[in-house]
């Protein structure tokens, strides 16, 4: 092959990203990938969000949920997108960074160009607000150690976010506390409240339970409980975080105006009140810290999977 045909192949390969950054963004509909069932939480956040976005943009913005492999079917669609910030992924930033320690998937916690985190459901530890013996997160710890191997918690999965909280609260804590699987979030709360269970790690908000400890950022819809690093614990801190993330490639033109974009569409009054309804908190990340939270993330997971404490749950 000689020097012009491959300087015309090369030409060829980079003209459709020139001509991407040279585009009077954004010009066409948008779409946003949310790796998760239609009607959830995310669905309904990211809608409020879409609809001010059209405003703002003059141009359509669709949320399309694409379930399937625990979000890994959405990501991969996603990341498999051209790089020209029509095609958008928001994530739980867990859906990408364990899945990929622990299964071999087309996409790597690096695999997305992150741009923001722009929110945070409020997860938490919490017990039976009528359990007398528990009634904060020290006492928990000083319940398990004296009387170890007799407590039990509550969780979605067994690979997921939840049993990398536990694995930590265990390892760091030097605690013994047996995780109990559920599918689902609301029949964790529903193991707690019916006494099959003495704590649950969640995001769903239940007045008959007391929340001992946010496992993320603090949280205004939880007056008065403390997260885990300002108790003292940042080691097994461990929170919900929806990250937004480009295919692989994007120019650094393009993810400068989307995180532009997505910095002035999450202060729209509409998708605040709906992070409100859900009891999210707002949380805005610029892509540089988002990559270097994600990556932590990442590496602890990969540090428990390792040690062979998280495991690939088989069906």
């Amino acid at each position: 092959m000689n020097k012009l045909v491959l300087s015309l192949l090369v030409a060829s390969a980079l003209a459709p990203v020139a001509a991407v950054a040279a585009d009077e963004y954004p010009s066409r509909p948008i779409s946003i990938i949310v790796p998760y069932p239609p009607g959830g939480n995310a669905d309904v956040a990211l809608r409020a969000l879409a609809e001010d976005m059209e405003k703002d943009l003059g141009v359509p913005v669709k949320v399309n949920p694409t379930p399937g492999a625990g979000g890994a079917t959405g990501i991969q669609k996603a990341m498999g997108s051209r790089p020209d910030g029509y095609t958008i992924l928001v994530s739980a930033q867990s859906s990408i960074t364990i899945p990929s320690e622990l299964r071999n998937l087309r996409f790597k916690w690096d695999t997305p160009r992150y741009v923001a985190t722009i929110a945070a459901p409020a997860m938490y530890i919490g017990a039976n607000a009528e359990n007398k013996d528990i009634t904060s997160f020290d006492a928990m710890i000083a319940k398990a150690k004296s009387e170890p191997g007799t407590l039990n918690i509550a969780q979605v999965g067994k690979t997921g976010l939840h049993q990398v909280t536990v694995l930590r609260m265990k390892k760091q804590l030097g605690i013994d506390i047996a995780s109990i699987p559920y599918n689902g979030g609301p029949p964790t709360v529903a193991a707690v409240l019916g006494g099959h269970a003495d704590l649950v790690i969640t995001d769903n908000f239940n007045p008959a339970i007391k929340p001992l400890a946010m496992t993320g950022e603090p949280s205004p819809h939880y007056e008065g409980v403390k997260s885990l690093t300002e108790l003292g614990y940042p080691e097994i801190a461990a929170g919900v975080n929806y990250i937004v993330g480009l295919p692989p490639k994007t120019p650094d033109e393009l993810a400068e105006k989307v995180e532009a974009m997505m910095a002035k569409a999450v202060k729209s009054a509409k998708y605040q009140e709906i992070l409100a309804s859900l009891k999210w908190t707002p949380l805005w990340r610029d892509s540089k810290s988002t990559h270097e939270h994600v990556k932590a993330e990442a590496m602890a997971a990969r540090e428990l999977v390792k040690s062979g404490d998280l495991v690939l749950e088989k069906k």
